[in-house]
């Protein structure tokens, strides 16, 4: 297992909460996640938990697949569980908690645990899974998509070409990484893959201000993890340099799509 990054859930939680209104206008790759999730998803489910569930996004299919099943959103953003509780308003069957995974834990209570493109900000990884594993019924299921180390790799190497330092976003592990992290809290894996998919947008800085827009951000904010005009600039250069496109610039999501028990 690589060494994690220290994220703090706190710092991370108000970001997301400010962005909570801009996040559905901007979240193009997160829904095109979620909908590719949705053809691991099990045939029935009764009662589900959607750790990281931010706006809905992820819900809204799962209520698509499971129109009479119960539906708890658990997210550590306030703004997006108030989003989540808006958009659900007139759903009886489904619900919204302020709480992280690392807090979140219903025993044996249901028998689809899903996490959307939120798995790589829990700071706590190991007993996010043992809750999990905890809050599932003898023949329940948990499914994840979590994006892997290459995702935003363009970023990445543009970032550290302006700085001279890696940039520290968020826990993006390898497959082989999740593979033993998943094997040590006792899941069994049924069925998991990896893809990659390629977006296109029409500057590097569409790329800053989607990851600001969505609430994405330093897991830190500290003044020495800024990026000054200067570098900035050297990083805008290098990523047009190397990653354009006839109609933009070139982005890369890598995921990891895997259904455990």
């Amino acid at each position: 297992m690589v060494e994690g990054i220290d994220i703090d859930t706190q710092v991370v939680a108000e970001r997301f909460s400010k962005a909570a209104r801009t996040y559905d206008a901007w979240a193009e790759p997160q829904r095109r996640v979620a909908n590719r999730l949705c053809s691991f998803l099990p045939q029935r489910a009764t009662r589900i938990a959607d750790l990281g569930c931010g706006t809905g996004i992820m819900s809204s299919l799962l209520r698509e697949k499971y129109p009479t099943a119960y539906i708890t959103g658990v997210d550590p953003a306030a703004g997006m569980i108030d989003e989540y509780l808006t958009r659900f308003a007139n759903d009886e069957k489904t619900f919204g908690i302020v709480a992280s995974a690392e807090e979140f834990c219903e025993t044996a209570h249901f028998d689809l645990v899903v996490s959307t493109n939120s798995f790589q900000w829990f700071r706590n990884k190991k007993l996010a899974l043992a809750n999990i594993k905890q809050s599932l019924t003898s023949s329940g299921q948990f499914l994840v998509a979590t994006p892997l180390s290459r995702t935003l790799m363009e970023l990445y190497e543009s970032y550290l070409s302006a700085t001279g330092t890696p940039i520290r976003y968020a826990e993006l592990f390898t497959e082989n990484d999740y593979a033993s992290l998943f094997l040590d809290a006792g899941l069994t894996t049924k069925r998991s893959v990896v893809e990659e998919f390629q977006m296109t947008v029409p500057t590097p800085m569409d790329i800053i201000r989607f990851i600001q827009e969505i609430g994405g951000a330093p897991t830190k904010l500290r003044k020495e993890s800024l990026i000054h005009n200067e570098q900035m600039h050297k990083l805008v250069e290098y990523y047009t340099q190397h990653f354009s496109l006839p109609d933009g610039v070139c982005v890369t999501y890598q995921y990891l799509y895997g259904l455990f028990s």
